[in-house]
């Protein structure tokens, strides 16, 4: 007889999995699993490492790793960066600008529960109902010789010295201070020619037309 010990361990693993992503159905996760070489003949160990792999890529909750939150009622795209103590809160509205702030506490991140975090001044930000959240692949602080062809689905956050907050994906969004208001536009863009730390944000728009710098960046956040 197999050891029973190991049912329990394996069947939690398949309902943090599921709880993780609940609009799946049972049968397309098991779906997900047998694109992942999950059949009948697969042992339990491999079963579960694959269980944990999907884990890793659609978190049940917040903890060391950077991620992106989806939320609803409100809407938010919520980027947390524990290792950076960093969080920025995006608008389903571009026009809208993104908040970034340091993360002093993680007091309530789970799918299906209100993401509920503590700032460093200790105030809590309630930001909505999660509803799925993906692990951040980027790692990237340098965006010189990002392309826009190449994108995929990531996104970056750069702050500049002059206090303007610069989102980079499928376009260029700029949110720049002037006075008491924060003016809004939209770039679109082929190349980032120079990104790093200290330097200035030089995008090189698509179409054709001169470069344009956006003023010296002093910190970059993958979003996505």
């Amino acid at each position: 007889m197999q050891d029973p010990t190991r049912i329990a361990p394996l069947l939690n693993l398949l309902r943090d999995a599921w709880e993780a992503q609940p609009d799946l159905a049972l049968s397309e996760l098991w779906g997900i699993l047998e694109n992942r070489g999950i059949g009948w003949g697969a042992t339990d160990e491999q079963v579960a490492e694959a269980l944990r792999q999907i884990l890793r890529e659609h978190p049940l909750k917040v903890e060391e790793e950077p991620v992106l939150v989806y939320t609803t009622q409100p809407e938010h795209l919520v980027t947390i960066h524990p290792g950076d103590s960093a969080v920025v809160v995006r608008h389903p509205d571009r026009s809208r600008q993104p908040s970034w702030w340091t993360l002093g506490e993680v007091v309530r991140a789970r799918v299906g529960a209100p993401l509920v975090l503590r700032d460093a001044e200790g105030m809590d930000h309630r930001l909505g109902v999660i509803r799925g959240m993906d692990a951040v692949r980027e790692n990237r602080r340098d965006l010189s010789g990002l392309r826009r062809d190449r994108m995929e689905d990531t996104a970056y956050a750069c702050r500049l010295d002059s206090g303007a907050l610069v989102v980079v994906g499928h376009s260029v969004e700029v949110y720049a201070k002037e006075r008491r208001s924060v003016v809004h536009s939209t770039l679109r863009w082929e190349r980032i020619k120079a990104g790093a730390v200290g330097t200035g944000l030089v995008v090189i728009p698509r179409g054709g037309g001169g470069e344009r710098e956006l003023g010296v960046v002093s910190a970059v956040l993958p979003l996505a």
